[in-house]
Parts: structure tokens; sequence; C-alpha cells
């Protein structure tokens, strides 16, 4: 008879291992002693619970414990079940999806618990093992579990932080010029002009921080950015190469466990203008000025040599010519001049007086 019984109690055993529904942990020491919860102590004083021995306790019908409610944070799980007859208390473990073996969280007698201290948008198995005691260690400093339930695993997603921010706009201002001097017979450009950029948006509640993102050649990168806040708005002040079109991405962060988490970005375009060249004077590269923007060469140069000349001129200061087909004829051939990636105006070359003729606007007037 005792081998039936044993054989029974092993198949039994069997199947709830192999249904998942009960997992000792590979951290547990079967001679410890697990002192009860701040909650279990309230009712029972400074009682602790011995588990040694607990992954051989006997197995009777008195639970699982049943779902009443689940209340998910951004790092904390709350989860409450109905109450087990005969249980005396519960023993809380707690998982990672990914991960291999449960921790114990606390020993219980209340039938709601606070996992706190988890990682944001991730899932967690939380274990609730009902366990019942002998009746002579309740009146003792030290309790002995006779018996356990079967388990209930509470499968949660901890939130993700998605909040963004709204109605984001953008101005342009303080421009810097290219640093540039004149050496040897020609002008050259020592520096890069850059232009501020005044990001606003309207403040986000559960934002603790902020960060920007500007997109190199689609890889997207961290820029420093000076932070204000005025009338419920927030506004960034970045700076960034004139003459540019390129993405950019505001996220609000919120500190959760000694860490910062992005919520989602809100992307958008920025368009930096070109710097005015005033002070750009073909002149300093051995061109004769004939007035309205119009320079010609003197010394008898062919229309190719002009072409590379100004080419290279109007290179020392960051712009770039792009050739016109459809606006050009065997007269003359017409150029978009570019800085960076905006068009600044019109360079024409006439090869009939080897003369070129520059045009750079901004704001509709002409600045060279």
């Amino acid at each position: 008879m005792k081998n039936i019984k044993n054989r029974v109690l092993s198949c039994i055993l069997a199947t709830v291992f192999a249904a998942g529904i009960f997992v000792i942990p590979n951290s547990f020491s079967k001679s410890a002693d697990i002192a009860a919860s701040a909650a279990d102590t309230a009712q029972t004083g400074q009682k602790q619970l011995s588990i040694s021995g607990i992954d051989e306790l006997k197995i009777i019908d008195m639970g699982p414990p049943k779902s009443k409610s689940i209340e998910k944070n951004y790092s904390s799980i709350t989860i409450e079940w109905e109450t087990v007859q005969n249980a005396d208390r519960y023993l809380i473990y707690v998982k990672e999806q990914n991960e291999s073996d449960y921790k114990l969280d606390c020993v219980t007698s209340k039938t709601k618990r606070k996992v706190s201290g988890l990682t944001p948008n991730t899932v967690y198995n939380i274990k609730v093992t009902p366990i019942k005691v002998t009746e002579e260690s309740k009146s003792k400093s030290k309790l002995i579990p006779e018996a356990k339930g079967r388990s209930t695993v509470f499968k949660v997603n901890t939130k993700k932080y998605s909040d963004s921010v709204q109605n984001i706009s953008y101005s342009v201002s303080d421009m810097t010029r290219p640093e540039y001097e004149y050496s040897y017979g020609r002008t050259e450009v020592s520096g890069t002009s850059k232009t501020n950029i005044t990001i606003t948006w309207d403040k986000v509640s559960s934002a603790d921080s902020y960060s920007i993102f500007f997109e190199d050649e689609g890889l997207p990168y961290e820029v420093p950015a000076q932070y204000s806040e005025n009338n419920g708005k927030i506004s960034a002040v970045v700076s960034y190469y004139s003459g540019e079109i390129f993405k950019c991405t505001v996220y609000p962060c919120k500190y959760i466990n000694g860490q910062f988490y992005n919520g989602k970005g809100k992307r958008f375009k920025i368009t930096t203008p070109a710097p005015k060249l005033t002070y750009v004077d073909l002149s300093d590269h051995d061109l004769i000025s004939c007035g309205n923007n119009t320079y010609y060469d003197d010394d008898g140069y062919s229309l190719a040599t002009i072409e590379i000349f100004t080419a290279l001129a109007l290179s020392n200061y960051g712009y770039s010519l792009h050739f016109i087909p459809k606006s050009s004829t065997s007269d003359y051939q017409v150029y978009n001049a570019y800085y960076n990636s905006i068009k600044a105006g019109t360079v024409i070359f006439d090869g009939r007086s080897s003369k070129v003729k520059v045009i750079l606007q901004n704001a509709d007037k002409n600045v060279f």
C-alpha cells in the first residue's frame, strides 16, 4: 500500500512539474529561513517561515489562487487574488519571462502584492503559491509549512513609456558666418557657418527631461541643448550647419529606477538657410567686375577655364555648382549654386564674352 501511495504521489508531482505549474528556484537554499514580509509581520509579529524541505512538501487541493485584479505600471506590478481556503501564507516568486529561475519576492498572509523595481516594457511571470503551516508552529516564533497548494502564474507586461511631445515648431536665428582670410591671392574659408535653432513644444506632464536627436546620413545622434520652460511650453536651443535640410526627433524622457527611458519620438524636418555672401568678390580671384554682379576675364581664358576657376572660388565658401542642361545653350551655360543642401541662386557663364554672372538670392533679394 505504501508503494502504491508513493507511485500515485510521484505521478501527481510529475504531472505538476511537467505542466510548469510549480517551479522551485535553483537559487533557493533548502536550509534557509525566509523572514516574513512587512505586510505579514503586521499580523504575526516577527515570525519566520522555515522553507527547509519545501520542495518535498505534499500537494493538497487548496488552490490555485484566482485573479481578482492586476495593475501594471512602468516599474511595478500589483496583483490581487481571491483567498485560498486553508492557506496560511502565500509565497510570491518573480522572474522575467526570458529567465530560467524564479526568485522569491516575499512571504505574505495578504492576498495582494505590489512587486517593485521592475524594468519598463518587460514581461514578468509572477507566481503565487499557497502554503499551509502546522498547527503547533502557529503558537511559536517560527512557522513550519506542512503542505502546499497548486500555484498560479500571472504573466504581466510592465507599461512602456510612450508619451510624446505635441505642437512642435522651430525657428532659426543668429547665423554665424564662415571665417575666411585672404592669402597668396586666394580667399580661403577656415570655418563653417552654423545656425542656432529654437525648437518649441508643449510641456509633457509625465516627462522628467527631454532629448533631441539629429540624423546624419540616416544615423541618429543626440545633440546638446539648452532647455527652458515658459507658460506650458518647452524650448530648446541647438546648433547645426547652415544650408542644410535634415531630420530631427524630440523625445520626452522619464527617470525610472535610476535610468532614463525615451517616450515616443516626434520626427520632423529642419531647414537651415544658406549664409549671405555679400563679402565675396570674384575680383579677389583675378576676375574683373563690370557691375550688376557680372564679372569677366581680361586674359583670354576659355569658358571652361572660367567655369572651373569660378567653381573653385565659390567652393572656398562652401558653395557647389550643379549644371542645368535645360536652361543652357551653346552660347551660355547655367548652374544652380548650392550651399550644402540649400539652393542659393544661379551662376551663368557666357561663352561669347568669357563672362560670369552670379546671382545668389536670400529673401528674394540679390545679396551677391
